[in-house]
């Protein structure tokens, strides 16, 4: 499966508002131009699972949430 994805995102407003809300959604790291999706819903922390000491999601974690709940499946 591929790992990338094409968005587009129509903003209404004047360019002062429009520039103040690309400056929020913007990833902290990569900077202007960049979204990050996060900003705007956050992934609730129960998608990555819920198993201790388990780093990403356990088939156990899968059963209970549903696959859609997961972390692929969510983001």
């Amino acid at each position: 499966m591929p790992n990338h994805i094409t968005n587009k995102i129509k903003l209404i407003g004047t360019e002062e508002q429009i520039k103040e809300v690309f400056e929020y959604m913007k990833h902290d790291e990569i900077g202007a131009g960049s979204i990050d999706f996060n900003k705007i819903t956050p992934m609730p922390k129960w998608v990555y699972g819920n198993s201790p000491g388990i780093i990403g999601i356990s088939l156990s974690d899968e059963r209970k949430w549903g696959e859609e709940n997961t972390v692929l499946g969510w983001a």
